[in-house]
């Protein structure tokens, strides 16, 4: 998962608040029994070169087209306040927050909410 370092993207039941390539925060303390399964993925398509719009220098085109998600799959979408997408060094801005989730329905045909940032690169 690209900008999820240590995570793979498999259903995961924990209410952490901190996890390498992202941080979840909790709008309402969930019961002790509540739980979130979410997953963690990207998506990947490459920019024709004459479609590519150019990188802030105006050198280079941005050929790569990346999304980040966070898929909520089962629980209470409403006790997770934003995600955010630490990208590292290369980025400007490192970091984005995704505060008001979409619903999207997977491959499987089922319903889910998703926290995503979709970025464009050079590399």
């Amino acid at each position: 998962c690209f900008g999820c370092d240590a995570l793979n993207s498999r259903p995961i039941s924990t209410m952490s608040t901190r996890r390498t390539g992202y941080m979840r925060t909790v709008r309402n303390p969930p019961s002790s029994n509540s739980t979130v399964s979410f997953v963690i993925g990207n998506t990947y398509r490459r920019i024709p070169e004459m479609n590519a719009k150019l990188d802030r220098s105006r050198r280079f085109r941005k050929i790569h087209d990346w999304t980040l998600y966070v898929d909520i799959m089962d629980g209470d979408v409403d006790v997770i306040d934003h995600v955010e997408f630490n990208m590292g060094e290369f980025f400007h801005p490192q970091s984005f927050s995704h505060y008001s989730p979409i619903s999207v329905i997977g491959h499987d045909g089922r319903k889910r909410w998703r926290f995503a940032s979709r970025q464009q690169t050079i590399r």
